[in-house]
């Protein structure tokens, strides 16, 4: 849990305190601080993978320059 609040942080160009602050901004009525961090990152990373596989999927739809219209 530690590694990858380090690694959004560095990603991020912040420290791992803002990004605890965040996911502690986050925490629901009844969740747990510890909680919110899981959450956080497992969101974090979700949001990561599927921006990168909609750059991958947009790249693959884009018409080969190399074609005739």
């Amino acid at each position: 849990m530690w590694r990858a609040l380090h690694n959004i942080a560095r990603w991020e160009h912040s420290n791992i305190h803002k990004e605890v602050e965040k996911a502690v901004e986050l925490t629901k009525t009844g969740q747990t601080h510890t909680s919110a961090v899981r959450v956080y990152i497992v969101e974090y990373f979700t949001r990561i993978m599927l921006e990168e596989t909609r750059i991958i999927v947009d790249r693959t739809r884009m018409p080969n320059r190399t074609e005739g219209p």
